[in-house]
């Protein structure tokens, strides 16, 4: 079965790539400007294998937006980037929950999907 990637970026370069990158290893990626553009759509369902998201982003952060994934009931994983270092809350909350991962900016946008491959068990 395709997995499907959610992709929440303000920057529309990254945003971009990552989906780039994901759809060239046969990922289904759709792509939102903001979380409450996400939080809008019919695409967040249990069906959903990924959520890429920045942790600045307009009108909720990231982390907003991971704990209403998390209070709605959604346990698939989330990878946060961003270019400010990794706060002492993300951090915890890491410590917690192992579906998440971080990657600081400028990063590879190839070991993302390399790490989402072996969080699937996939050869990507």
């Amino acid at each position: 079965m395709k997995k499907t990637v959610l992709i929440v970026m303000a920057d529309k370069i990254v945003k971009n790539v990552l989906e780039f990158c994901f759809s060239r290893k046969n990922y289904s990626v759709i792509t939102f400007d903001s979380g409450t553009e996400f939080f809008n759509s019919k695409e967040v369902t249990s069906d959903v294998s990924l959520v890429v998201t920045d942790i600045v982003l307009p009108n909720r952060s990231g982390i907003e937006l991971y704990d209403e994934i998390r209070e709605d009931g959604f346990s698939f994983p989330v990878f946060f980037v961003s270019s400010k270092n990794i706060s002492s809350d993300l951090g915890r909350r890491m410590k917690k929950d192992i579906k998440i991962r971080y990657f600081q900016k400028p990063f590879d946008p190839e070991e993302v999907v390399s790490e989402a491959g072996r969080l699937f068990d996939d050869k990507v």
